[in-house]
Formats: C-alpha cells, structure tokens, sequence
C-alpha cells in the first residue's frame, strides 16, 4: 500500500525528509528506499511512515487522533514515531512481549532489570500530550485552562 495523507499518514515522505534533512544521526532514514517496491513488507520510508502512524493510532494511552489531522506536533510525532520504530522496533517488541508473559524482572550475571510498562519514548508523547489519555480521563487542553472530557 501506498502512503496517503489523510488515509494512513499525517506527512508526505517529502515534509519527513524536509523535517530530518537536519537532524543528527537521520543517515538510516535517507538509507532507505521511497517505497518498497514489489517486497511487501520491506522497510522504506513509506512503509516506517504508515507503521509509526498504525502504532500511534492504536496505541492504548493516544485518544482523538484521526486520519485527518493537520496538527503539527502530530506530524513530527509520526515522524519522531517513525525513527524510533525504525532503530528500535525489535527491542520494543521484544520487551512488550515479556511484560505481555508475565515477565516482570530479568536477571544475567551483575546484570538485572526491572521491567515497567512500556511506553512511548517521552519526546513522542510530549507532542501529543493533548491526545493523552490521563488517569482514565481526556483531557483537553486550551490555552492557559484545560477542561476535563
């Protein structure tokens, strides 16, 4: 499938490529091709962009984004999305997939760690923090005052 904004993207691979053109250590992402070609399931550009929009649209803590946003902090939330999936993909899946066991804690050697719940990488969910769902609520901010939905 094709990237299209407003169906399963807030950006164009152009405003991403615009976006990180000055970003450090953004060399990965201008490795991959546009698109994928005839491999389905290959990574390109578009195919990080549609998975990082798939991940933040269905993420369990994110209420109110739709397909139709024009927000910015949403699109450099796809964007920001898109590069962590792409770096760390596997190791977030791989930790999501103990806690989803039961695995709570893990140890090898001198080596130990506590597994919390995982979550979206702090400067994702600063961009949508008007999306967050806090506590059960929504909350809705305006301005200097906010109101509880």
């Amino acid at each position: 499938m094709s990237l299209i904004v407003g169906t399963n993207s807030w950006v164009t691979i152009a405003e991403a490529d615009t976006y990180l053109e000055d970003s450090m250590n953004a060399g990965d992402w201008f490795d991959l091709p546009i698109e994928s070609g005839t491999e389905q399931g290959s990574k390109s550009r578009s195919s990080v962009l549609i998975t990082a929009f798939r991940w933040l649209m269905s993420h369990s803590s994110l209420s109110g984004l739709s397909a139709s946003l024009t927000d910015d902090n949403v699109k450099q939330a796809q964007i920001e999305s898109a590069i962590f999936l792409l770096r760390y993909q596997s190791d977030y899946e791989r930790r999501d997939s103990l806690r989803a066991m039961g695995v709570s804690q893990m140890s090898v050697s001198k080596w130990s760690e506590s597994l919390e719940d995982v979550t979206l990488p702090s400067n994702i969910a600063s961009l949508l923090s008007s999306y967050t769902i806090r506590g059960g609520m929504i909350v809705t901010l305006r301005g200097d005052t906010y109101t509880d939905g």
